[in-house]
Formats: C-alpha cells, structure tokens, sequence
C-alpha cells in the first residue's frame, strides 16, 4: 500500500463518505496526483470480539468489501474520469489504517460522519481522531457541499507558513475568486512545486506562468 505523494481517502460505503470520495478524486485532477481509495473492513474485529473466530463468514464480509471498493471505484470515475486510482482493502479500526496510511500521503480526506448504530460507537468518531493525529493534512467533507466561498485558514504562531500554503492551495483549486483567496505566494509555491497543473487550471496572483 503505497501512498507516497497520493491523496488517500477512506471509503466505507456511506453518503458521507461518498460524497469525500467525489471531494478526494476532483481535488487529486486538479492537483495532478494519484488517488488511493481504502476501505477499512471491522467484520473480523468485531467477530473476534463476539468470540466467533476471525474467520466467521469471511468470505461474505469480504464480498461485501469489495462491492463497496467497487462502488468508491465508479464515484471516482464519474466526477474524475483519468484520474490515477489505487485501492487497498485493509481489516482493522479505520483510523488506525488511515493514520498508518497518512505518513506519506499528500492529503487524507475523510467523510464527517460514517457508520453509525452499534458499530458507530464501537469505532468512536474516525475524522475527529485523525484531524489531531495524522501525519499528514486532513479534509472532512461535509454537507452540503459549497463551492466558490472563501477559504478561512486559523494560524497561530508556529507552522503558519504551511497552513496558508494549504490554504491558499485549496483556494486555488477550487476556484476560490482571487479576492477571496489567501495571499501568500511564498508559501504556496513550494505546494505548487509538487503538483502536476494543465494548462488551463487557475492561477495564483503573482505565479509566473509557464
């Protein structure tokens, strides 16, 4: 499960998650990088559990898997068609995987919510966990989704720098109008750096065209 340089997104077949799937894949075109879509199964963790043996129906919960994967497969196809795709199915706590997974990735977008019910208490909020653990920056996508606002970064005293280069990154990407986006051109160059834009994607105000 190589991630490096990719933006890796968690999929467990929720709207939720859905529509960070459809986030994820349109910001990785736009952003010239890989997308590496992971579904996190919990069946043999909770089979465990309940004391039935990891391999308790393992070949429907695996099925069940891998439908998902292919449904997060065609989300990413319809709003990103081109876009460089790579899955995993991995078992475990999904903010365990994702955290692991996060170390070299470019970006992690995660849905607001997911599973819910029983299993939705077992896991505990995933995007919560990983906003203050991964080791890399994080996305939760909520609804409704907005397009065209501005983009409103916090900052404090250390690591400014990198968090008005995301967001003036973001902004960028989105179409954010210029008068709207944060300027910091020192900062977002480095990001720019290391992405692959076309010819006709927007530019920051005083990026020199290629």
């Amino acid at each position: 499960m190589d991630s490096s340089g990719r933006i890796v997104v968690g999929y467990d077949g929720s709207r939720e998650a859905a529509l960070a799937v459809r986030w994820a894949a349109r910001h990785a075109k736009a952003r010239g990088c890989g997308l590496h879509l992971v579904h996190c199964s919990t069946w043999q963790m909770v089979s465990v559990e309940a004391g039935s043996g990891p391999d308790a129906a393992d070949g429907r919960s695996r099925h069940v898997a891998e439908t998902i994967i292919e449904e997060g497969i065609a989300d990413v196809v319809e709003v990103a068609p081109g876009t460089e795709l790579s899955t995993s199915l991995v078992y475990g706590w999904p903010a365990e995987n994702l955290r692991k997974l996060s170390s070299q990735a470019e970006l992690l977008v995660v849905g607001s919510r997911g599973m819910g019910g029983f299993m939705g208490l077992l896991v505990g909020s995933v995007s919560l966990d990983l906003a203050s653990t991964a080791n890399c920056p994080v996305a939760v996508i909520r609804r409704p989704e907005r397009s065209g606002g501005p983009v409103v970064a916090g900052i404090g005293d250390e690591g400014w720098e990198f968090v008005l280069g995301q967001a003036s990154l973001f902004a960028l990407l989105a179409g954010t109008p210029p008068a709207d986006r944060p300027r910091c051109w020192a900062c977002l160059q480095p990001l720019l750096q290391r992405c692959s834009l076309g010819a006709g994607a927007p530019r920051f105000r005083g990026q020199k065209r290629g």
